[in-house]
C-alpha cells in the first residue's frame, strides 16, 4: 500500500519523486543503471493525460501506461482480451457484449465495473466534452442524437441505448449499422477508460483529473512538472501484476542534440524520436540498441484550405511540384522515411499506388500559379491583385526532422517566388492552433491508426470541420467513399472505397504528401522486454514489460 501513503503525504510523495527523479537524470554512463527505474527523453511535453480528450501523439505516450481500454492489438494486429476478457457480437453484427475481468480496481482503489464503460462511453458521446476521437464511434447507436451540439438527446429517451450494463461484469455496446473498425477503435491509447466515481458530474475538459489522473494501467502518475518531467510509479495492485520497474519517468528535452547527449551521458535511458544521423553511430554502439517499425503515421506540409491562396486548386498543385519530399527523405531522414503518396501507408491492406503524383518540378509549379494568375512582384515574391504569395509555415521546434525539413521547404518555395516565414512552436501550443484552426501553413504528421477508417474519416469527411479536420477539407465524393468504406463488413468492398478515396483525394492535392516515418528508438543494451508494434508510439505499451538484465 506504499503508493496510497505517496498520495495521501503529497509533500513526502513529492520529495521521494524529486529523489528518484534526480537520481535517474545523474547517473554516469557505466556506472550502472538503475534497475528500478527507467527515464525516457521526450521531445515535448503532453498536452492531457486523459485518454477521453488527449489529442496527441505525446499525450498518447504517457497514457499506454496509465489507462487500459477494453481490447488491445496483439503482435500481429490481431484483437486480444485487456480490461474485457471476452465478448460476442449479435448475428447481425449490431451488438457487441464485453464481459469485464472481476479482479481490476482503479488507481484509488475502487472496482472497475460496467457503469465505468458505459460513463466513458457516453462522456465520448457528450458534445459538450472535447473527445477528438467522437467520430470513431460514429457507428454507435443513437450517434447523431447523442452528439447533436445544439440539442443533445438523453440517453433515456432514445428507443435503442448505444450502452447498456447487464451486470456490473457485464455491458453491452449497439451499433446503428455494422461497423467494421468497431473493435479497433476500442484499443489503446484512444480507447482509454476513465472512472465514473473520478468525473460524473464534472467538466471533462479542465477537470484536475487531465494532469492527476485515476486509470487502471500499471503506472499511475505521481508527478507531473510541466515542460520537464512526468514520473510513474508502478501500480501494486494491476491486475497483470506489477510491472517490473518500479519507476518510469519521462523526462521533457526539446533540443535534439541535447536529448541525445543526455542518453551518451546518463541523463536518460531511453531516447525518443532520436535524430536520424545519429541512428547509424547508435546502431554500431555496443551499449546501445536500435529499434524501429513502420506505423500508420505519415507526415505532410498542409494549408487552410478554405481560404485563399490554398482555396485555388492551382496553388495546391503549384505546391507539391515545387517541394521534393524526396530529397528531404533522403538527406533529412537519412532514408529512414518512404516517400507517402496519401494518407494510407503501403503497409495497409487499403493502399494503392495507383493516385495522381506530382513529381517535382519547379518549372511546372511556376507554370500552375501563373495560371493562377500570379506574377513576379518588384521583390520576386509572386503577387496577384497587389497582395505578395507569402505565408507562415508552423511546426514543432522539439522534432529535429520537422526544424530541418522546414528550411528545406522555405528555400525550395523561395525559388519559385513563394515567400513562408517559419516559425516553430512548442509541441502542447503547437496542437492547440492545429485545433483551432489557427494557421496558414503547417509541417506536422499524423499518428494514424492501424484501421484506415478513424484517421480517413476523422480527418478528410467534411462532418469533422470542428475536429480533426481543422485543414477544412470538403469534397462531396470523398466523404461518399470514406461513408461506403465505413458501413460494411466486406473487405473487398471496403478496399474499393478506399482506393476511390486516395484517388480522389491525390487529384485535390490538399497536401504536399511528406512521407512514412520509420518510428525509431535507441535503448540502453540492458534494458529488456520492450516491444515493437506497427502501431503509432505502441513501444510504450510495452513499458509494462520493460526490465533491466540481471
Amino acid at each position: 500500500m506504499r503508493h496510497w501513503a505517496l498520495r495521501s503525504r503529497p509533500g513526502f510523495g513529492a520529495a521521494i519523486v524529486t529523489w528518484v527523479v534526480l537520481t535517474a537524470f545523474t547517473l554516469a554512463p557505466g556506472s550502472g543503471a538503475p534497475k528500478d527505474s527507467l527515464t525516457i527523453g521526450l521531445s515535448s511535453d503532453a498536452s492531457f493525460i486523459n485518454a477521453l480528450i488527449a489529442s496527441d501523439g505525446q499525450s498518447y505516450k504517457v497514457e499506454w501506461s496509465v489507462f487500459d481500454c477494453l481490447v488491445q492489438y496483439d503482435q500481429n494486429l490481431g484483437i486480444k482480451p485487456m480490461l474485457a476478457e471476452s465478448w460476442e457480437s449479435s448475428p447481425d453484427g449490431l451488438s457487441y457484449t464485453f464481459h469485464l475481468r472481476k479482479n481490476v480496481v482503479w488507481q484509488d482503489g475502487r472496482p472497475f465495473t460496467a457503469d465505468d464503460v458505459a460513463f466513458w462511453m457516453y462522456s465520448m458521446l457528450n458534445p459538450k466534452v472535447r473527445a477528438p476521437s467522437r467520430a470513431f464511434f460514429g457507428g454507435m447507436a443513437g450517434y447523431d442524437e447523442l452528439t447533436n451540439p445544439d440539442h443533445p438527446a438523453d440517453p433515456a429517451s432514445l428507443p435503442r441505448k448505444p450502452v447498456e450494463v447487464v451486470n456490473p461484469s457485464t455491458v453491452r455496446l449497439n451499433l446503428a449499422y455494422p461497423y467494421a473498425a468497431f473493435l479497433g477503435v476500442l484499443t489503446c491509447p484512444r480507447g482509454g477508460i476513465v472512472p465514473k466515481h473520478a468525473l460524473e458530474g464534472k467538466d471533462m475538459n479542465t477537470a484536475e483529473f487531465n494532469t492527476k489522473p485515476v486509470g487502471t494501467g500499471p503506472y499511475r502518475v505521481v508527478e507531473w512538472r510541466k515542460g520537464e518531467s512526468i514520473a510513474l510509479t508502478a501500480f501494486d495492485r494491476y491486475y497483470g501484476g506489477r510491472p517490473p520497474t518500479r519507476q518510469v519517468i519521462f523526462r521533457i528535452i526539446p533540443d535534439p542534440v541535447v536529448r541525445t547527449q543526455a542518453l551518451r551521458t546518463g541523463g536518460i535511458d531511453m531516447l525518443d524520436d532520436p535524430p536520424a544521423d545519429e541512428l547509424d553511430k547508435f546502431a554500431k554502439d555496443p551499449q546501445y540498441t536500435v529499434a524501429g517499425v513502420y506505423t500508420p503515421t505519415y507526415q505532410y506540409f498542409g494549408y487552410r484550405l478554405d481560404r485563399p491562396p490554398f482555396s485555388d486548386l492551382r496553388v495546391r498543385r503549384a505546391m507539391a511540384h515545387a517541394v521534393d519530399f524526396d530529397i528531404i527523405v533522403r538527406k533529412v531522414l537519412r532514408s529512414y522515411a518512404v516517400r507517402a503518396t496519401g494518407p494510407i501507408p503501403p503497409t495497409s491492406w487499403a493502399y494503392t499506388p495507383k493516385v495522381t503524383r506530382y513529381p517535382y518540378n519547379p518549372e511546372k509549379a511556376k507554370q500552375l500559379l501563373a495560371e493562377a494568375g500570379y506574377t513576379p512582384g518588384p521583390d520576386g515574391i509572386m503577387q496577384k491583385d497587389g497582395r505578395p504569395l507569402r505565408f507562415t509555415l508552423k511546426g514543432d521546434t522539439g522534432t529535429q526532422s520537422v526544424r530541418d525539413s522546414a528550411v528545406v521547404i522555405q528555400d525550395q518555395l523561395a525559388r519559385i517566388g513563394v515567400a513562408a516565414e517559419i516559425r516553430l512552436l512548442d509541441f502542447p501550443t503547437f496542437v492547440r492552433q492545429l485545433f483551432a484552426s489557427d494557421f496558414e501553413a503547417i509541417l506536422v504528421g499524423w499518428t494514424g491508426h492501424p484501421d484506415p477508417d478513424p484517421f480517413s474519416y476523422t480527418i478528410w469527411h467534411s462532418s469533422q470541420w470542428n475536429g480533426r479536420n481543422f485543414a477544412h477539407y470538403k469534397n462531396p465524393d470523398v466523404d461518399k467513399a470514406l461513408e461506403d468504406a465505413r458501413r460494411t463488413m466486406d473487405l473487398k468492398k471496403r478496399r474499393d472505397a478506399y482506393v476511390r478515396f486516395q484517388q480522389l483525394l491525390a487529384d485535390d492535392a490538399p497536401y504536399v504528401w511528406g512521407y512514412y516515418p520509420k518510428e525509431m528508438y535507441v535503448y540502453r543494451k540492458e534494458l529488456r522486454g520492450l516491444s515493437l508494434l506497427p502501431a503509432q508510439a505502441a513501444i510504450f505499451q510495452s513499458l509494462r514489460t520493460a526490465a533491466w538484465q540481471p
